[in-house]
Parts: C-alpha cells; structure tokens; sequence
C-alpha cells in the first residue's frame, strides 16, 4: 500500500512536471518557522491560511502548484509537504531513468577517483 504522500506526489506528478516550482513554493512556506507552525496549526481557520498561501504564492509560482498546495492546506496535510516534495523527487529521477546514490569512502578520494565517478566508470 502506498503512503499517503506517495499518493500526493504522483497525482501531482501527473499534473505537472514542474519541480523547480515544488522546491520554491515549499522553501517559501517552510522558511519561516512561525508562519509554517501558523499554517499546520488547527486552531487558526482554513480560510484565514488559504488567504496567506495565495497572498504568498501567486505569481511564484504556477497555478496547478498554487492550486495543490491549497488542497493540502483545506484537507489539513500541508505538514506532508517535505515529504511529498521528497517523493515528487523520486518520481522525477525515476522518468530520467536515474537515481539517488550515497558516496561513502575511508579516506578522502582525490580527484582522479572524482572525475572516474563523475563519468560513471
């Protein structure tokens, strides 16, 4: 069974492949710790948010962005955002046939064994 933010990321992946918008979007409601905490807080109406997203995110970003992150904010899921925007990544990689990978090396390689991995050998 799919996670929940899995299932967000691929019905926006579906909409649009617009991931440099994900980012900025995201990085401008993530930035400020108060306004993000003020965003995923139950108490404050949905309404009062969704003013603040438009207000934040209109002409930042595209309308099908703008629009998602509403729905997140509606349906009370905006604190699933990293974690769709990780899993948008995935989907991203996946479509260019690539993928994430972890280095991890006892000492520090110098840069002829760089370049080797940088050219995929």
């Amino acid at each position: 069974m799919r996670t929940l933010e899995t299932r967000y990321a691929l019905a926006l992946f579906e909409l649009t492949q617009d991931e440099e918008g994900l980012r900025t979007g995201a990085e401008r409601l993530m930035k400020d710790q108060s306004l993000w905490q003020a965003l995923n807080n139950p108490c404050i109406p949905r309404e009062e948010k969704d003013k603040v997203l438009c207000r934040l995110l209109e002409g930042e970003i595209g309308p099908v962005l703008l629009n998602f992150f509403r729905l997140l904010c509606r349906r009370e899921r905006l604190s699933l955002l990293p974690a769709i925007e990780k899993e948008y990544h995935q989907l991203k990689l996946a479509q260019k046939g690539g993928a994430e990978a972890v280095f991890r090396c006892v000492r520090q390689p110098d840069s002829a064994d760089l370049a080797r991995i940088g050219e995929g050998q």
